[in-house]
């Protein structure tokens, strides 16, 4: 009996001790999902859905709707692309004397740099000599480039563009006398000068910005660049490429003084600023007519579908049980100015939008972040006139009369 007794007790103290447990994590629970688990309701009385998946005719989750018609076109102004070759002084070399005698010899290094060699062009050697006996001996990197008497104006020396580095060394010698020991052939130089053409290709690129709204960015559909190139010849010019965003979307030959028209995929675009640069790289063009243009979504509206099949419809027309629609709304952040001195309702923070539910239109107009109406009109409660639902196939359709960012949207039944 004793054994019976205590074993009793034992077993009466477990349950004690899980119930203990359970109401402990039930009291721990974060508020929302205590009220799921025991079906409570909001203060204002508002039922709360559990998550019995049959009770849940529709669950969906719209996002942001903009109340967006169509983006604007972005003109981009005009673009003039043209390479400049200028006749352009690379270095120069101070006034030097050399000499080549029995007891006397003396020459003269000069080392230049040819910054942008692929881009120049007509490398030129040009001096003015004061005294002048015998040959003038010029290398140019260890090789032999001129050697002659000059007078008193020479023509200029070429600079082989093959014998040419970015670093080059100039060297000046005179040639030896001879049998003539007792003499000493002799050149002063002065107006030493290395001349070239240059081409300036950083004026065959040019770059602007054009600008996206948040409601564009987020309903664009396609986009299209349109641009008009005006330029001489065809042989005069080279490939034009376009890039948008560092994306190259454009890179050929254009007909000059057609109209170009390039799609490209709306993934490259940002939400605001974006970069569009055009390039050559030969000759010259004005691109003139430049536009963006965007397509958009024809409607900023969200359509969903759900279904109420016989036997749940027998039960909404006995009053047994009804259908309610429930829309969490966020605020829009970041896409308004708030000031957050304002202490009386701000038009910002109003919902507003155009329920179309089945054919039949209800406006929301609210501050409050949750919307709450009955569908049917078997209740007392219910604020409709007429019943809004149907049996069969049933649909919603969200038309935003600003923009909205909806969390949750759902239409479920309740007893």
């Amino acid at each position: 009996m004793k054994k019976r007794a205590q074993s009793g007790m034992n077993a009466a103290i477990l349950v004690l001790l899980i119930s203990a447990l359970i109401i402990l994590y039930v009291l721990f629970l974060p508020a929302e999902e205590r009220r799921d688990l025991l079906n409570e309701t909001d203060g204002d009385g508002s039922s709360i859905v559990n998550n019995n998946e049959e009770e849940i005719l529709l669950r969906a989750y719209p996002g942001t709707l903009d109340k967006f018609d169509e983006a604007d076109d972005k003109d981009i102004p005009n673009v003039y692309l043209f390479q400049s070759t200028e006749a352009t002084e690379i270095d120069s070399v101070n006034a030097f004397c050399i000499r080549n005698g029995i007891f006397d010899k003396t020459t003269k290094k000069a080392e230049f740099i040819v910054d942008d060699l692929d881009n120049s062009d007509n490398i030129i050697l040009t001096f003015s000599p004061t005294k002048s006996k015998g040959e003038l001996i010029i290398n140019l990197n260890n090789e032999n480039i001129f050697q002659q008497e000059v007078g008193i104006n020479p023509p200029p020396v070429k600079l082989k563009k093959r014998l040419l580095d970015e670093e080059n060394i100039l060297e000046f010698s005179v040639s030896p006398v001879g049998w003539k020991f007792w003499t000493t052939n002799e050149y002063c130089l002065n107006n030493v000068r290395i001349i070239g053409d240059i081409t300036d290709l950083s004026r065959q690129e040019s770059q602007n910005i054009f600008t996206l709204s948040s409601e564009e960015y987020r309903n664009l559909e396609k986009a299209k660049l349109k641009f008009v190139p005006y330029c001489g010849k065809a042989a005069e010019v080279g490939v034009l490429d376009v890039m948008i965003n560092n994306r190259n979307i454009y890179s050929a030959m254009p007909v000059c003084d057609d109209a170009v028209e390039q799609e490209f995929t709306t993934s490259i675009l940002r939400d605001g600023e974006n970069k569009v640069i055009f390039k050559t790289n030969k000759g010259s063009y004005s691109i003139e007519q430049i536009q963006v243009l965007l397509n958009t979504e024809e409607s900023p509206s969200k359509l969903y579908y759900f279904e109420i099949n016989e036997s749940l419809w027998k039960k909404i027309e006995k009053n047994d049980i009804e259908v309610k629609i429930r829309i969490e709304f966020a605020d829009v952040v970041g896409d308004v100015e708030r000031d957050d001195r304002m202490t009386e309702f701000s038009n910002e923070d109003v919902k507003r939008a155009i329920l179309n539910i089945n054919g039949h239109r209800r406006e929301i107009d609210q501050e409050a972040d949750i919307y709450e109406k009955y569908l049917t009109a078997f209740s007392t409660n219910s604020a409709a006139n007429t019943t809004l639902v149907q049996k069969g196939n049933n649909y919603i359709e969200i038309v935003p009369l600003k923009t909205l960012r909806i969390n949750e949207l759902l239409v479920y039944t309740v007893d």
